[in-house]
């Protein structure tokens, strides 16, 4: 994946990085079945898709780090009013 594509997804809502990954997942077991076959002429693409997938949900995991840290921020008065 080169880094525009790195940019376009780091650009996607979690929902969308959601389908993307399934459809990639989809995308995986059609080729393990089509090397099982030996239609796949190029095995290696497995483990680049893998590899795509790994990078939509560590994107995703940090969009949904950076939203939970953004609603669970403490506030100097949060803190001086529980004491």
């Amino acid at each position: 994946m080169k880094r525009k594509e790195v940019q376009k997804i780091k650009e996607k809502s979690v929902s969308e990085l959601q389908k993307d990954a399934a459809s990639l997942k989809v995308k995986t077991g059609e080729m393990r079945r089509d090397l099982v076959v030996g239609k796949l002429k190029n095995p290696r693409l497995i483990g680049q898709t893998r590899k795509d997938i790994a990078r939509l949900l560590t994107v995703m995991n940090e969009k949904k780090m950076m939203i939970e840290s953004n609603n669970t921020k403490v506030t100097k008065n949060d803190v001086t009013n529980h004491e």
